[in-house]
Protein backbone atom coordinates (compact mmCIF):
# COMPACT_ATOMS: atom_id res chain seq x y z
CA UNK A 1 0.00 0.00 0.00
CA UNK A 2 1.26 3.57 -0.91
CA UNK A 3 2.47 5.84 2.35
CA UNK A 4 0.41 9.01 3.21
CA UNK A 5 3.40 11.00 2.83
CA UNK A 6 3.38 9.98 -1.25
CA UNK A 7 -0.47 10.30 -1.41
CA UNK A 8 0.32 13.74 0.22
CA UNK A 9 2.81 14.93 -2.05
CA UNK A 10 1.02 13.70 -5.29
CA UNK A 11 -2.08 16.01 -3.91
CA UNK A 12 0.47 18.58 -4.15
CA UNK A 13 1.80 17.77 -7.09
CA UNK A 14 -1.58 17.66 -8.54
CA UNK A 15 -2.49 21.15 -6.73
CA UNK A 16 0.01 23.08 -7.91
CA UNK A 17 0.27 21.69 -11.76
CA UNK A 18 -3.77 22.74 -11.71
CA UNK A 19 -3.02 25.96 -10.28
CA UNK A 20 -0.37 26.34 -13.33
CA UNK A 21 -2.60 25.69 -15.82
CA UNK A 22 -5.10 27.88 -14.66
CA UNK A 23 -2.90 30.58 -14.52
CA UNK A 24 -1.15 29.89 -18.12
CA UNK A 25 -4.56 29.95 -19.75
CA UNK A 26 -5.57 33.00 -17.86
CA UNK A 27 -2.26 34.69 -19.20
CA UNK A 28 -3.18 32.92 -22.67
CA UNK A 29 -6.37 34.42 -22.83
CA UNK A 30 -5.55 37.60 -21.78
CA UNK A 31 -2.21 37.70 -24.43
CA UNK A 32 -4.70 36.45 -27.14
CA UNK A 33 -7.87 38.82 -26.77
CA UNK A 34 -6.78 41.28 -24.84
CA UNK A 35 -9.41 40.63 -21.36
Amino acid sequence: STSIKSQIKVCVYLYAFGNLASISVEVFSKTLFGV
